[in-house]
């Protein structure tokens, strides 16, 4: 068995990682490791590029009226609830790596890319999503600005692209068998030339 309780990681060069204090413990006991996934729904995607100053002033704000709106389109017109859809947001130029992780919060550039994600039970479901979610972004009211505006840059026509189906770790467990390959089916195949 692999004991990695006091392993301690340090930075080792500019991209490795050394890794001490972990031991082998013998153990009279076979075990194999299980992981695996689940579906958790369809992925559909789309990225958008934002230079407004105005919006970028606001951004926070802005994002998250536009969310609200959309999760209230999607209510009306897909009859979905927030539960049953996942929609994420992230701003490459502010956050977009570390998340709330980032040490300089609320700096933000001239422009920013704004990628955002929508998670279905169904393709199709997943496409109505953003479908609404695509052209919210594009066409929510900013409060300097009145008419039918546009405010963001897709790179893409369509603006978002098929991710197909996604999926998450559902399972992380011990197996104790009497011998290593009692799990697996081995079949051998002798060939002569």
């Amino acid at each position: 068995m692999l004991d990695a309780s006091d392993a301690v990681y340090e930075p080792h060069g500019e991209r490795g990682v050394k890794v001490s204090g972990s031991k082998y413990v013998h153990s009279d006991t076979y075990t194999i490791k299980l992981e695996g996934v689940r579906r958790v729904g369809y992925k559909k995607i789309s990225i958008a590029g934002i230079r407004d100053p105005i919006i970028l002033k606001q951004l926070p704000d802005y994002i998250a009226a536009a969310a609200a709106s959309i999760r209230r389109k999607v209510k009306e017109s897909v009859g979905l609830s927030e539960d049953q859809y996942l929609l994420n947001y992230r701003v490459y130029g502010e956050s977009g790596v570390l998340g709330d992780l980032e040490p300089n919060k609320g700096q933000i550039g001239h422009e920013v890319g704004l990628f955002f994600e929508v998670i279905a039970e169904t393709p199709e479901l997943s496409t109505a999503v953003m479908a609404i979610a695509s052209h919210t972004i594009l066409h929510h009211p900013v409060k300097e600005y009145t008419g039918f505006i546009s405010n963001t840059a897709y790179p893409f026509s369509p603006p978002s692209a098929d991710m197909g189906a996604t999926y998450e770790f559902a399972i992380n467990h011990i197996v104790e068998v009497e011998h290593p390959n009692e799990l697996f089916r081995i079949h051998y195949v002798q060939i002569q030339s």
